[in-house]
């Protein structure tokens, strides 16, 4: 992913019962003046089936993983004082095809009880066996320029292929 300024890295806190069961880390970029935030955070879970092999997802439990984490995502908008959201869904495909689910639209950030601005948001995720990762982007609704960055931003995300390609001619 390609960001306008350097990501930072921030603590995440992880709720006793969890710790044994997951590790998350958060990079994040926030301009207050400009209002583009850039959160991009990796989530592995410590989840091991016979043998210690990794327990494998189907695709319809990845799926339903990414759909719960997007309404956990707007909960929170809810609970930060975001109102009317607006919902939209669809597949997203990077430019090397690593396949995620998009959760898109606008809302209004409340500034004080009294004031608000509109704003657009963009959460896009990715989920493999024992990893999920997630972009986060919010920029302010009346910024033409934050709308080409953010087009910018999400022109440039890969996601590493996790497959390992063997070579045919290796006979051991």
């Amino acid at each position: 992913i390609e960001t306008p300024k350097v990501l930072k890295r921030e603590e995440v806190e992880i709720p006793e019962e969890y710790k044994d069961k997951l590790s998350t880390s958060l990079f994040r970029y926030l301009a207050v003046k400009s209002g583009i935030d850039v959160q991009v955070s990796t989530t592995s879970f410590k989840i091991e089936a016979e043998q210690g092999k990794p327990q494998e997802m189907s695709d319809e439990d990845k799926a339903q993983d990414l759909l719960k984490t997007s309404e956990n995502y707007l909960k929170k908008l809810e609970a930060d004082g975001a109102t009317n959201i607006t919902v939209k869904r669809e597949q997203f495909i990077t430019p090397n095809a690593a396949q995620g689910m998009k959760t898109y639209g606008t809302m209004d950030i409340a500034l004080t009880e009294q004031n608000s601005e509109p704003a657009n948001y963009i959460m896009l995720l990715f989920r493999a066996e024992n990893v999920r990762q997630q972009i986060i982007l919010t920029w302010r609704g009346d910024d033409t320029y934050a709308v080409d960055i953010i087009k910018r931003i999400t022109d440039s995300i890969e996601l590493k292929p996790d497959e390992v390609v063997e070579d045919e001619n290796d006979v051991r």
